[in-house]
């Protein structure tokens, strides 16, 4: 039970780490495509 735990504990911080790399990534291409959104938001 304890190793299975462990595993999963494992599992669920390396797609923690992949879901902010994703977000980043889209956070970048967003900003350079669309820097109208930025100053808009801005204003």
């Amino acid at each position: 039970m304890y190793a299975i735990w462990v595993t999963t504990e494992d599992y669920s911080k390396k797609f923690r780490l992949i879901l902010q790399i994703i977000l980043f990534i889209f956070l970048i291409l967003v900003i350079l495509f669309n820097p109208e959104l930025i100053y808009l938001n801005n204003v």
